[in-house]
């Protein structure tokens, strides 16, 4: 996983965070796709796989790239349409596709 990158999947309600990829030692990749943004995850086991999509009306995906210094640059991601949930058993990969996003900061909070 590249330490640049990193995502958190949380339960919307109570913000309890259903993934980290840090965490999990394989890969993250983003990419727009028509309509949205798609995220694939590498090391996803099936019970938090299974767990991400009984929550898929109440997902908060929040997308870190860091930069040079102390450069970051945040994004949350969410659907107003129920995101797309797919899971590779085989691979462990997990597909998150989400119609939705923000950058934010944390400066004037």
């Amino acid at each position: 996983m590249s330490e640049a990158h990193r995502l958190y999947v949380k339960h919307a309600v109570g913000s309890r965070t259903l993934l980290d990829t840090k965490e999990l030692g394989g890969f993250l990749h983003l990419s727009e796709v028509t309509g949205g943004w798609r995220f694939e995850i590498s090391g996803v086991d099936l019970d938090a796989a299974r767990e991400i999509a009984d929550f898929r009306e109440e997902l908060n995906l929040f997308y870190l790239e860091e930069g040079e210094g102390d450069e970051r640059q945040k994004w949350w991601y969410y659907g107003h349409k129920t995101p797309e949930i797919d899971y590779e058993a085989n691979g462990r990969v997990l597909h998150i596709t989400v119609d939705t996003r923000k950058a934010y900061s944390n400066r004037h909070v």
